[in-house]
């Protein structure tokens, strides 16, 4: 026997019900039923007994169900001293993105990462990037990742992968007399210009790199505000303007010639993305394992 299948039975006894404790342990009926089913197996007897509306433990069961409470008891008990914070099994890890990291790359790390661990639970939310410090900050979320570093004292920003910013155009033909030598920033206020949303990290870089040559996001002949890069890379694609996004997002359009991609002309924008937590609350065993995971295994400058 093991403690999954434990927990699994004292969940059942306590919930009354099969489909009720699957529910609360995140796990599938037929998985529930299988691991009550293994143990009344190895240990010859029969634990729940079913009428057409109850659920009933036997005695056998109700013995077993004191002991598996104080094994269960034991390793709450561990875990807190261990500094995990309770953290149960099949307890899902909160996580905030912004939209990039969210939509492009955290999918990528979390597959490769329950590849290793396959029994971690994942709760994603995404934000912006404002939006998501303040789901920390409000212990919505453990750990976070975002598209800029923003000046919030109470958390860690470690930076975990470097992306890179391009101009997007419709694949017209009088954009293609820049790819040679790249965008002109300045043609930036004559073309309708599609923009993020202010929480965004993508429009905060875009801003401080035209500032760097005296442009300020105010001269630019803005067409639309969308807070989406899928909603950006269709108008584009379309024809209603063109837009600074992660090259990352608009791979895909760019390899099938929906869009034409490029630097711009004063430089390569490059920007760092971060993994965010709390400064002052220690991170459960989870979320240090997935933040050691995410900086050892793909680092800054290895994505």
């Amino acid at each position: 026997m093991n403690l999954k299948q434990l927990e699994a039975f004292v969940c059942v006894v306590e919930q009354k019900s099969f489909s009720k404790a699957a529910k609360a342990l995140y796990l599938t009926q037929p998985t529930v039923s299988a691991h009550i089913q293994s143990l009344e197996k190895e240990l010859g007897c029969r634990l729940l007994a079913r009428s057409t509306k109850e659920l009933f433990v036997t005695a056998k069961g109700e013995r077993l169900y004191l002991y598996a409470r104080q094994m269960l008891g034991l390793e709450e008990k561990i875990l807190k001293e261990f500094h995990l914070k309770g953290r149960r099994r099949n307890e899902r890890l909160a996580l905030a993105a912004s939209t990039i990291p969210g939509q492009y790359i955290l999918p990528e790390i979390l597959s490769a990462y329950r590849k290793q661990y396959p029994d971690e639970k994942f709760q994603v939310i995404q934000s912006d990037s404002q939006g998501v410090v303040e789901k920390i900050i409000s212990h919505d979320a453990e750990l976070g990742f975002t598209g800029t570093r923003l000046p919030e004292s109470r958390c860690v920003f470690t930076p975990f992968y470097t992306d890179k910013l391009v101009v997007i155009t419709p694949p017209a033909e009088e954009y293609r007399t820049y790819q040679q030598n790249g965008f002109p920033a300045q043609k930036l206020k004559e073309v309708p210009f599609l923009i993020r949303e202010s929480g965004s990290g993508t429009r905060r870089e875009t801003e401080e790199f035209l500032q760097r040559f005296g442009i300020h996001i105010s001269e630019l002949n803005i067409a639309a505000h969308m807070d989406h890069p899928e909603m950006i890379k269709r108008s584009v694609s379309k024809g209603l303007g063109v837009a600074i996004i992660s090259e990352k997002a608009v791979r895909d359009y760019t390899e099938e010639g929906k869009i034409l991609q490029f630097d711009l002309q004063e430089g390569v924008i490059h920007r760092d993305l971060y993994l965010v937590w709390e400064k002052e609350i220690e991170l459960s065993a989870a979320a240090a394992a997935l933040a050691d995971y995410v900086r050892m295994t793909y680092g800054k400058d290895r994505i």
